[in-house]
């Protein structure tokens, strides 16, 4: 959804519940609400700030921005299946009425395009068997447009024009509204309610941005909390402090302003979650059947609390509750068919194999039961079967920890426990294992957002208590550098005519496996996975295959069908993407044998394409002309609008990477490359953001193209955002690169 002030990001995929409102109850609803928001008189709306010269020229402005947040303890009826005689107990509820209301200034024709249309939610939710959890939604949208003079029209629901509504199971009610009557110069005063009913399931983290697309001269922030919940919020990045109250009915009121206008954020290279200023908030229930963390079990407000008592404290004490999975492991790699654990140990205690080859194949073997069996799976009880595993190899010199995803901000300042991260280290071979989060991934791949974050070590039990408590547990993980995170395109092209025949691989490495892994069917997984743990005289066969009935089987081949077609069509997208055109013809691809990235000894994502493309070779009089920079694939270039960077909004990526194109193309007889046009081709830009090197030749009758395009580090000072910039255009240069093959 393009419009960042509704942009709902919607956690659970929810059934629409059976007893849901009718169109005129929900008329008559939103028409209540609006009544009530538009009631709610706000001098920095009614007389908005004056927009200061160093805005004049901004697409829009955000003049005023509101956060409002209400929360209720109630209770209702749920069922109790312990019960014998009166199955019905009481439960407790939590209602929330949340919404976000702005003025903005609308300056020109791109934000009227902006803010004239919006993708609204109506109403979702879910519910279980005899109500024992229900998580039900509803959203409210207001609009007024407030004309230069004076005129304030509101734009009631039957006035928008519905330009699709979708109704699918399992997603939610929505509709797509235009604005009528918006122009430039006007002033758009829009709000998004969100009314939620909860039972026993806790409230989604709110998280209040206070930088975004555009300027925001004030930013108000108003909580009401009823004092029989829990609430726990962190400023982050330089956000105001919220004031902590008690009203008359002993609710906690929570406030905050904006100490003076943000300036729009960067749209490239930025990271909202780590630089935009911003409060994360919690909100529980304790009597929720749900599990609620021992902090969050007293009543009131917690503002930036400790992270090593709180959040950090829960992770560990969970992950020590449930340590001892020897049993687990037992049975569920007991019935893999082969014995293959033991098959491992002997190759380990032989010296056959090192360490690091053992434990990542226990790794492997425990996610692909994951794959594979009925198992629930936890996080916490994954490391502590890893651990179990690993012991039952004989490795005994392991430790277990704790991080944090980079866009989640610093383990140190969690408060959260949700983002929290187990993991498991190897001192011996100096490995790590986290949390099965790919099927795709090596073994002992760290996943990008966790390298380089704090992470602690939860205490060494092979410590006296004064040692543990000596113990400098806290460490970095490791980082990747661009060759680990490599995209190899290989491509072999021929020339016909004005036709180019492209065979195309891609290698994908570390990282950058995260953009094709989603390709991969459960075929493509499953057959990788059997060729990797069936290898030097080891059997793993989990039988799952051989003891499928056969309505399971045709269910599985099905859905296998499926996900080739959807598979075809996502990398026929992706070809089209790749050279900005249509293929002419597609002839079609292959995912290479065990090319998955599973096994370390072969760690790429590969596929090969094979299409032919027209428009890259074109005719020019006797001569033809070949648009040789497309064969690296379409190129970003910055608008004019991104150039500038201030100062202190560092430059950010997710991962180092290189981009490498090795490419060859086969030259038609009787034509030669012009000397100048390919002399053009060898390019070198090296600095401190990385690099663009292009070198190209003539080699047995064929174009000899390699590129290596290189992204060098993850965070850059906002003053070296011109290296950025030089580096970036370089490879949008390039792309427009021509070849002149002059006939004979």
């Amino acid at each position: 959804m393009k419009k960042f002030l509704l942009s709902i990001s919607l956690a659970m995929a929810c059934a629409l519940t059976a007893y849901a409102d009718k169109a005129s109850d929900y008329k008559e609803y939103a028409t209540r609400v609006r009544a009530e928001v538009w009631a709610d008189s706000l001098p920095q709306f009614s007389a908005p700030p004056q927009v200061p010269d160093k805005y004049k020229n901004e697409s829009a402005v955000i003049l005023a921005a509101h956060k409002n947040i209400s929360a209720k303890k109630k209770t209702g009826i749920g069922f109790d299946a312990t019960a014998s005689l009166i199955p019905f107990k009481r439960v407790a509820l939590i209602n929330m009425d949340d919404y976000m209301r702005t003025l903005i200034l609308i300056n020109d024709k791109a934000a009227l395009e902006d803010f004239s249309e919006y993708d609204l939610p109506i109403k979702e939710g879910s519910s279980d068997w005899f109500w024992q959890e229900k998580d039900e939604r509803k959203y409210v949208l207001g609009v007024r447009i407030l004309k230069p003079d004076g005129r304030i029209i509101e734009v009631p629901t039957d006035d928008f024009v519905i330009l699709s509504q979708q109704k699918k199971e399992n997603k939610a009610d929505r509709q797509k509204l235009a604005v009528p009557g918006l122009e430039t110069g006007d002033k758009l005063d829009i709000f998004l309610f969100t009314h939620t009913a909860l039972k026993n399931i806790q409230p989604q983290p709110i998280d209040i941005i206070l930088r975004d697309k555009y300027p925001v001269l004030k930013y108000t922030i108003d909580c009401k909390i009823d004092d029989d919940l829990t609430t726990v919020y962190r400023s982050r990045n330089g956000a105001p402090e919220l004031t902590v109250t008690q009203g008359p009915d002993k609710d906690y009121v929570l406030q905050g302003e904006l100490a003076q206008p943000s300036d729009a954020a960067p749209q490239l290279f930025y990271n909202r979650n780590l630089q935009a200023p911003q409060i994360e908030m919690l909100i529980y229930n304790r009597r929720f059947d749900e599990y609620t963390p021992k902090f969050a079990r007293k009543d009131g407000v917690q503002a930036n609390p400790d992270a090593e008592e709180t959040a950090i404290k829960d992770r560990i004490e969970q992950l020590e509750k449930f340590s001892d999975m020897t049993s687990s492991v037992k049975t569920q790699l007991g019935g893999v068919k082969g014995n293959p654990m033991k098959s491992v140990k002997e190759k380990l205690k032989k010296g056959e194999w090192t360490q690091a080859q053992a434990a990542d194949y226990v790794y492997n073997l425990l996610v692909f039961s994951y794959m594979t069996g009925k198992y629930k799976y936890y996080p916490g009880d994954f490391v502590n079967e890893l651990d179990a595993a690993f012991r039952q190899i004989d490795i005994k010199d392991i430790r277990k920890g704790i991080t944090i995803a980079r866009r989640d901000g610093t383990l140190d300042k969690a408060i959260n426990y949700k983002d929290i991260w187990y993991f498991v280290y190897l001192p011996e071979c100096n490995h790590y294992y986290s949390n099965a989060f790919r099927g795709y991934n090596t073994s002992s791949e760290i996943l990008h957002s966790l390298q380089g974050q704090q992470a602690m070590f939860i205490h060494n039990k092979k410590l006296s208590k004064k040692e543990r408590n000596a113990e400098d547990r806290w460490l970095t993980m490791p980082k990747s550098t661009p060759a680990d995170n490599r995209r190899v395109t290989t491509i072999n092209a021929t020339i016909e005519g004005t036709d180019m025949n492209i065979s195309r691989r891609i290698d994908s490495y570390g990282a950058s496996k995260e953009n094709a892994g989603p390709l991969l069917t459960s075929d493509n997984m499953l057959n990788a996975y059997l060729e990797y743990l069936n290898r030097e005289g080891i059997v793993a066969d989990p039988q799952m295959l051989r003891k499928e009935k056969a309505k399971d089987k045709a269910q599985r081949m099905e859905r296998n069908a499926d996900a080739l077609r959807e598979q075809t069509e996502i990398i026929r997208q992706e070809t089209a993407s790749y050279h900005g055109n249509e293929p002419k013809q597609f002839q079609g691809y292959e995912v290479l044998a065990g090319g998955i990235g599973v096994c370390p000894d072969s760690a790429a994502i590969s596929f090969e394409i094979n299409y032919t493309m027209d428009g890259i070779v074109k005719n020019a009089g006797r001569n033809l002309m070949l648009s040789i920079g497309k064969l690296i694939g379409e190129q970003a270039e910055i608008a004019p609008s991104q150039r500038k960077r201030l100062e202190g909004d560092d430059i950010y990526i997710a991962y180092p990477r290189d981009y490498i194109y090795e490419i060859s193309v086969g030259l038609p007889s009787g034509y030669t490359p012009s000397e100048t046009s390919l002399g053009r081709l060898n390019t070198e830009l090296k600095n401190n953001a990385g690099h663009f090197i292009s070198k190209a030749g003539i080699k047995d009758g064929k174009l000899v193209l390699n590129v290596s395009y290189e992204f060098a580090q993850t965070q850059l000072p906002a003053s070296d955002w011109n290296k950025m910039l030089e580096l970036v255009d370089a490879a949008s240069k390039f792309n427009t690169m021509t070849l002149l093959l002059e006939k004979k």
